[in-house]
């Protein structure tokens, strides 16, 4: 289905980013990094591709690169909610404190309706 969907729409990032989540879903991380690359060098400002890296890279254990990929998709689409509680955590280990508390008023503020945003917010308090 991925495959068929991409051939009829090779241009389309929303069309790889299927892929792409398939592709983490399935535990694919390597194929899935290249998919969220492709949809990114389609359209630099794609969201969702920002977030999938940074989620891999969240897994991996490269906060650096987690608040890389999650500062762009912030800044792409500033309500790209799912963004956010990465790079809360990856902030705190790295640590900036500061930072970290800035991202998560602005979490709370943006996504009231997310109990993942109060849930950060205490964190960073702790």
């Amino acid at each position: 289905m991925c495959k068929t969907l991409i051939a009829d729409s090779p241009t389309s990032p929303e069309a790889i980013a299927v892929l792409a989540l398939s592709q983490m879903r399935w535990g694919q991380t390597d194929e899935a990094s290249e998919s969220w690359q492709r949809a990114l060098a389609l359209n630099p400002q794609f969201s969702p591709a920002h977030v999938g890296l940074g989620r891999i890279a969240h897994t991996a254990g490269q906060p650096q690169s987690v608040v890389k990929h999650m500062q762009a998709a912030i800044a792409a689409n500033s309500e790209q909610c799912a963004a956010y509680a990465p790079l809360i955590d990856a902030l705190l280990q790295l640590p900036d404190i500061d930072q970290a508390f800035q991202v998560a008023e602005a979490y709370q503020r943006l996504c009231p309706e997310d109990n993942e945003a109060y849930f950060w917010l205490g964190q960073v308090y702790l």
